[in-house]
């Protein structure tokens, strides 16, 4: 069955977290948590307090900090990006961004992370960052290639830098420098 990415595209909204999304971010959290992706906290049911907490410490940071962008439809949370500012002592490392991303499994391959990586791209660039940093797993092939389409190279490999099913497996390093 094809499915008509155009019209659903159109449907997304992006916006910066706000109160209004502890029922949709705590339901996005759980359902990822149970789909055993390479998604942080795989298994793990967080509890609404807990999700608050999370959502507020979102909310914060969207002033200074990190760059929170989540992807809506019809209430839901689709997917979610968050670049972090990488700290380090004598902030040496405060031109540089951290990137996350997640895309609901109803959702992928509809370009929803290709949104989400276009407005945070852009976020970072109005903000002055100069270089956006991420990390995934050697596996993850699909998502190297957004993330090349977006102009990042890979620069390092951990072999064995992280798990995932219970296997080691290797870490590539990729980075998107914003002022070329």
């Amino acid at each position: 069955m094809s499915r008509n990415t155009n019209n659903l595209s159109n449907s997304i909204e992006l916006a910066e977290p706000n109160i209004k999304h502890l029922e949709p971010l705590y339901s996005y959290i759980n359902k990822l948590s149970k789909e055993n992706t390479y998604m942080y906290f795989n298994g793990d049911y967080i509890d609404k307090t807990k999700c608050l907490n999370v959502l507020n410490s979102m909310i914060d940071k969207v002033s200074g900090n990190e760059i929170n962008i989540f992807a809506t439809k019809s209430n839901k949370i689709v997917g979610i990006i968050s670049l972090q500012k990488a700290l380090h002592e004598n902030d040496k490392g405060e031109h540089r961004l951290n990137l996350s991303m997640s895309v609901d499994s109803e959702f992928r391959g509809q370009n929803i992370g290709t949104k989400l990586l276009e407005k945070a791209i852009n976020k970072a660039k109005e903000e002055n960052y100069e270089i956006i940093k991420l990390t995934v797993f050697e596996s993850n092939e699909i998502a190297q290639n957004l993330y090349k389409k977006f102009g990042f190279i890979e620069f390092g490999v951990l072999p064995n830098g992280l798990k995932y099913n219970g296997q080691s497996e290797n870490e590539i390093y990729m980075y998107l420098n914003l002022k070329w």
